[in-house]
């Protein structure tokens, strides 16, 4: 009798463990692979953002930054651009943060989402990464 209330208390607490587990971590990074040097791939991706009215702030050594940008008339977003370079190709990973000061948010990272907001900004952070991925090496 012993035997079976320990088993069935083992039982029990495994699957209150897996119930705990956690869902998968949204994605907080866009990667896009330019085949072009780092300091050809900075070029590009200054030119996109620049492109889509962002002012940047930071393009040195392996990262582009730029300065806030109002997205709405209540959040302001900050992008960074981290530049990988290996061999003849850079991968470029993209990842931003955004901040709404009425509602007291500040910093949040940009993740993969569909819900409002949240989808609106990880929209446009695909949006850029595809522009950066299409634009034309001669045009650097």
């Amino acid at each position: 009798m012993m035997n079976r209330i320990a088993g069935l208390t083992l039982g029990l607490s495994l699957c209150a463990a897996a119930a705990d587990v956690l869902p998968a971590q949204a994605a907080r990074t866009i990667e896009v692979t330019v085949r072009a040097n780092a300091d050809a791939a900075r070029s590009r991706v200054v030119g996109v953002l620049v492109g889509q009215g962002l002012v940047v702030s930071t393009a040195q050594g392996p990262v582009v930054q730029t300065a806030h940008y109002r997205f709405n008339p209540a959040t302001t977003v900050v992008l960074t651009v981290n530049l990988i370079e290996q061999d003849s190709v850079t991968r470029v990973v993209l990842s931003g943060t955004y901040s709404i000061p009425t509602l007291g948010v500040r910093d949040e990272p940009m993740t993969e989402t569909t819900s409002r907001l949240k989808g609106q900004l990880w929209s446009w952070l695909k949006a850029i990464a595809e522009k950066i991925r299409e634009a034309p090496a001669d045009s650097l």
